[in-house]
């Protein structure tokens, strides 16, 4: 048997409690933890010495008339930072993140995803020790940096296994650019970090199960329950869909349902009917003029969505399907074709349960996510953080 995990302090403990609470009271934190009044006292003293939680003030006195509670929040001015670089197909993203879990974003920059991996990192490590030079930060003042990609990632190791897209296979991320900005480096899926981070997330309660999909230049997806995303590598992109064609998709597979309904299926799709190389987002603009073939493509692309979507509703029967990436940017020209195949596909039962909500999100919820996996590992599940 596998060694028993050892618990979290009770000073980590409560500083988790704190940050899912906002602010809460020493009364409060002692009832949720089943401790005494004077430990939590002397836990929440050793937090504040820490620097990573202060007094803000007190609460309503209770009914009897009885002293004013103290309450207590994460530090706003906790001077260390994380920092989250989302590595995109298009484009790389990098922001600062701080312990209340804000970010600013730094810069986007341009990618090339078919660049030999050292190229594209070697562009991210010098965006990083740029963000430091320009905000002054030192080594010592950063905790961690957070990493989001596409495909396949192993995250207990940093390594990316397979990423179709960017044709890499076995490529020890975190190592590779840890050795290059000289801090420790956390990688996770880009899906989970945008699961992670879009603002419906926080509305889930622990008893909803949520399909999150990923749609954009591929289609990736993440299953959150019980407020937790589900481990494991979840490859919705991948699943064989017929249509009548063979079609070769980027991860040397046929038919998968990449080849009908993502970001690059589109713009094959346009080039084969429209004759033009165009983006999707470009067809979506072609589609609000009235144009009936790039309707139609958007059409074709929410059929199969839908209908994938469904196979995994009957699976999962969750409560939500969340939709979000660029793709979906241009909901208005397939939801209806997705909502008419998810209901055509999935059992009565299961569909009156599950409700399909478009993210508005836009672009921010990956780097969003990737800095609060970056806190997480980095400050919330790390004992050395509250024991300074």
């Amino acid at each position: 048997m596998p060694p028993e995990a050892k618990k979290p302090s009770h000073r980590l403990t409560a500083l988790n409690i704190i940050r899912d609470k906002g602010v809460i009271s020493r009364t409060e934190l002692a009832r949720l933890m089943k401790l005494s009044k004077p430990k939590i006292t002397l836990i929440s003293q050793e937090l504040i010495d820490a620097g990573l939680i202060e007094v803000t003030g007190q609460g309503e006195s209770t009914s009897n008339g009885g002293r004013k509670p103290t309450l207590l929040s994460l530090r706003k001015a906790y001077p260390k930072v994380v920092i989250g670089v989302d590595i995109g197909t298009y484009n790389l993203r990098i922001a600062c993140g701080y312990l209340s879990g804000e970010h600013q974003l730094y810069r986007t920059e341009k990618t090339n995803r078919s660049q030999f991996p050292n190229s594209i990192l070697r562009q991210a490590s010098n965006a990083i020790l740029e963000l430091m030079r320009d905000h002054g930060l030192a080594r010592d003042d950063v905790v961690c940096v957070g990493v989001s990609i596409g495909g396949l990632v192993d995250s207990d190791s940093g390594r990316v296994v397979y990423s179709p897209n960017f044709k890499w296979e076995n490529v020890e991320l975190a190592k590779l650019l840890s050795e290059q900005v000289e801090l420790p480096v956390y990688v996770e899926n880009c899906t989970k970090t945008m699961a992670l981070g879009d603002l419906f997330y926080d509305k889930l309660t622990n008893s909803d199960v949520a399909l999150f999909v990923n749609h954009g230049f591929g289609v990736g997806s993440a299953v959150v329950r019980n407020r937790q995303l589900v481990p494991g590598y979840c490859e919705l992109g991948h699943i064989t869909m017929h249509s009548g064609k063979e079609v070769i998709c980027y991860c040397g597979k046929n038919n998968c349902l990449e080849t009908q309904a993502s970001g690059w299926a589109i713009e094959w799709m346009a080039m084969d009917r429209l004759d033009k190389e165009l983006s999707a987002q470009e067809v979506a603009e072609l589609a609000a003029t009235g144009n009936e073939v790039a309707r139609d493509i958007y059409q074709h692309v929410g059929h199969y969505l839908g209908e994938a979507i469904a196979a995994s509703a009957n699976l999962l029967s969750p409560d939500y399907i969340i939709v979000a990436g660029g793709i979906s940017q241009a909901s208005d020209w397939y939801q209806d074709a997705l909502e008419e195949a998810f209901q055509a596909n999935t059992m009565r039962f299961i569909y009156d349960k599950a409700r399909i909500v478009f993210s508005d999100c836009k672009n921010e919820s990956a780097i969003r996510g990737i800095i609060k996996l970056a806190l997480t590992k980095g400050i919330f599940m790390s004992e050395a953080t509250v024991s300074r």
